[in-house]
């Protein structure tokens, strides 16, 4: 005949099978509930953003900005526009800064002023008042 077996090597987990056994289903109970804590958590999580995705797709596309008017100059500015309409052969950006009287650079501000076309770049580092600037330059308005 064959090898039989025990019945005890048949026991099943939810009888006593060695002295660990109730501390091993606690620790596994604790990691269940764990492991539910964490699923609520994630649902709560997924539905708020589930809401904050419908409230963007009920606000639409961005609109894009509004083109604003043409405001006053600066005092910096039109001290500079007043530099240039005095020399109308144009400046370097050393000659406006000592024209103007300040010790900060001006690099970015005259960049920035003939990027919008308000002063005219005549080659590296040299700038001039552009034909329709005079007239900012003398406190009239741009077009």
């Amino acid at each position: 005949m064959g090898t039989s077996v025990s019945r005890d090597a048949t026991r099943t987990p939810d009888r006593e099978t060695s002295p660990g056994w109730r501390e091993l289903l606690e620790n596994l109970y604790a990691q269940l509930e764990d492991a539910r804590a964490r699923e609520l958590f994630l649902q709560r999580l997924r539905c708020e953003e589930r809401q904050a995705l419908q409230r963007l797709r009920r606000a639409g596309p961005p609109r894009p900005a509004v083109a604003r008017p043409p405001s006053e100059p600066s005092p910096l500015h039109t001290q500079i526009l007043e530099a240039l309409a005095s020399q109308p052969a144009g400046f370097t950006r050393v000659q406006i800064e000592a024209s103007v009287g300040t010790t900060q650079p001006l690099g970015g501000v005259l960049d920035g002023l003939a990027r919008r076309q308000h002063i005219k770049r005549l080659g590296k580092g040299v700038f001039a008042l552009r034909d329709d600037a005079s007239r900012t330059a003398e406190g009239g308005q741009r077009r």
